[in-house]
């Protein structure tokens, strides 16, 4: 019962981010679609004109749901491969939930030093991407 609950939990949550991303209409800009959420635009990029490092995802997350993986890989590669790991356990989470099967073997092949580095690195890339493009060293946005 524990594992259901875990991941109808889990299921919910990653489930309600990909509609409010499909919800939400990508900026052309490839920063600032959080604002239609009501939040505010990012006081680092607007005080320093260097994006900060999850700039872009929210973006990114709106094109990935929309089916536009190119687009969301262009705006925030990273935003990109956390829309399709969201995706990806929101299936997972599904499954379990209606199976029983536990996700705890899913966490533990991502769980190790080795793709937790990985990541950590093409997150750093990806925010080098971003600030590069909104810097105007790489075409872009």
């Amino acid at each position: 019962p524990s594992d259901r609950l875990l991941a109808a939990l889990i299921f919910f949550v990653t489930l309600s981010l990909l509609v409010v991303s499909a919800w939400l209409d990508p900026s052309s800009g490839g920063t600032g679609t959080h604002k239609q959420l009501g939040l505010p635009a990012c006081g680092m990029l607007e005080s320093t004109g260097i994006p900060c490092a999850t700039c872009g995802m929210t973006t990114a997350f709106a094109y990935a749901a929309d089916g536009k993986l190119i687009q969301s890989f262009a705006t925030q590669p990273a935003g990109m491969l956390l829309a399709i790991m969201t995706a990806t356990l929101t299936a997972a989470s599904g499954f379990s939930m209606a199976t029983g099967m536990p996700l705890t073997p899913l966490f533990k092949g991502f769980i190790r030093p080795v793709p937790v580095i990985v990541f950590g690195v093409f997150f750093a890339l990806a925010w080098m991407y971003k600030v590069a493009t909104v810097t105007g060293y790489i075409p872009g946005f």
